[in-house]
């Protein structure tokens, strides 16, 4: 009895810590849930506020735009100051208009010889008539000039309205993963309002979602020239020039958001990363400057004429040599009696022993090794020089890491070479490693070579990893480690 009540205890004892531990986890999500909604609508009310500001610029442009054409001075002397007024003036004026037309059509009658009638012609009067009577369409065409205005101000607040609409559906498309989408509704929205930076830096981010890093770049510096101190404007653009590699530039950009908020996580955290990217990046061009200085004082090196006689050459017979005592005997009278000639002298009847330690035969270690330009070049040196460690050795160390991925083609084929190498030579001299492995993992085609690979390489990897964890090699972070070890599907 005692044992059931126990085992129902403990029984009920693990289900409420399960109950515990998963309304903690759900506590957790709610709190994260809560916290993303909160900066999304503290998102929104930043986005909310700088529309108003500049719907409030652009009212107060158009008031002050109306106040000075208020203030300008009247085209005509008298004009009508109400617009009922207007209609009437216009009605009597056409009626004027009319008699003075009859006025001058019975003027114009007036034939060229009377000149009585011409002396009588008042001039002054006929020119104001014609004034007052071309008042009246001035009037007409500052009323059509009122009406185009506000046509033009009602189509500005439509585009206004649409870009704002846009804008919201790309916000939706790009909460939803559709980026590409998205792209496209910013740049809608862009064509209706190119004046708003906010819509060039949401178009920046969702560049960067689809890895087009110098469009997005472009896109980010678009938005600081219409808002200079706009955060997110500047914190896309900075990891936009991090993935381009362009630290320096990166590295402006965070401490300029630091300057205006100086509490700035993303960027406090950034600019360590960022920092320690630049010491390795100026470190790697020193290596290649030295690599590259070298290349040129190998290639300014004239080669050694060699020196050889003005006679001509002759032909010298060899004879082969059996095993058998008879012949070893007639040799070594032949031999014996023979006196050595001098150089340049052919003994009687084309016979000569040609010494084995005269000939010369060059070696791999003779030859000037120099970069390879391309995959073909460096496949077939390592296939000549794949018997010989030492040069091979050498000749790797030369080539940067970074051009791994261009020269490793037939990586099917140099994988395993390239380990025992490692392993032999490298550890040897206390060699950094983990910078070779990782551009190999990072390289087409390696998960297909990776899967077949021998039990002894697998044996070598394990000793090369385990190498790097010691004391001897770099400390490198643990992490970054278990990354490239899984891709070599070694375990740590």
């Amino acid at each position: 009895m005692y044992k059931k009540r126990d085992k129902e205890l403990s029984s009920n004892i693990i289900a409420f810590d399960f109950l515990g531990r998963m309304a903690a986890l759900k506590a957790l999500e709610l709190q994260q849930m809560i916290k993303t909604n909160n900066n999304e609508y503290a998102d929104y009310l930043k986005d909310l506020n700088r529309w108003q500001v500049e719907v409030k610029k652009e009212d107060q442009n158009l008031q002050t735009e109306k106040r000075f054409e208020e203030k300008l001075p009247p085209i005509r002397k008298k004009l009508p100051p109400i617009r009922k007024k207007v209609k009437t003036s216009v009605k009597s004026k056409t009626v004027e208009s009319k008699s003075v037309d009859k006025k001058m059509s019975k003027e114009k009658r007036i034939s060229s010889y009377d000149y009585d009638q011409w002396s009588k012609f008042d001039v002054e009067s006929a020119c104001d008539d014609i004034v007052s009577s071309g008042g009246s369409s001035d009037e007409d065409e500052g009323e059509e000039d009122e009406k185009e205005e506000e046509m033009l101000k009602i189509q500005e607040e439509r585009k206004l309205q649409q870009a704002a609409m846009e804008k919201e559906k790309g916000n939706q498309l790009f909460k939803d993963g559709k980026y590409e989408a998205a792209i496209n509704r910013y740049t809608n929205a862009i064509t209706l309002h190119p004046n708003n930076p906010i819509l060039y830096a949401n178009r920046g981010m969702a560049l960067l979602k689809t890895e087009k890093y110098g469009a997005a770049e472009q896109d980010c510096s678009v938005a600081l020239q219409y808002d200079p101190n706009y955060t997110k404007a500047l914190l896309r653009r900075a990891t936009a020039r991090k993935k381009l590699k362009k630290y320096d530039m990166a590295l402006h950009d965070y401490q300029h958001v630091l300057k205006i908020e100086s509490k700035n996580k993303q960027a406090l955290q950034e600019v360590d990363e960022v920092q320690k990217l630049l010491v390795k990046s100026k470190a790697s061009e020193k290596e290649n400057k030295t690599t590259s200085e070298q290349i040129n004082t190998i290639k300014e090196m004239k080669p050694m004429k060699k020196r050889r006689s003005n006679k001509p050459l002759k032909r010298i017979h060899i004879e082969e040599i059996g095993v058998d005592d008879v012949k070893k005997e007639s040799f070594t009278k032949k031999t014996s009696n023979k006196v050595a000639p001098s150089d340049g002298q052919v003994p009687p009847n084309n016979e000569r022993i040609a010494p084995l330690s005269n000939l010369s035969v060059p070696t791999v270690a003779d030859v000037i090794l120099t970069l390879p330009t391309s995959s073909f070049i460096f496949e077939t040196e390592f296939r000549r020089l794949k018997n010989d460690e030492e040069t091979l050795y050498r000749y790797l160390k030369m080539i940067p890491v970074d051009s791994y991925t261009k020269l490793f083609t037939c990586i099917d084929i140099l994988l395993s070479p390239f380990l025992h190498l490692l392993h032999h030579c490298y550890i040897r001299d206390k060699a950094n490693i983990f910078d070779e492995l990782q551009s190999l993992a990072s390289i087409k085609r390696f998960d297909m070579a990776a899967m077949f690979l021998s039990k002894s390489d697998k044996k070598v990897l394990q000793e090369l990893f385990k190498y790097i964890q010691s004391d001897h090699h770099v400390t490198i972070d643990q992490r970054l480690l278990q990354n490239v070890a899984s891709k070599y599907s070694v375990k740590l």
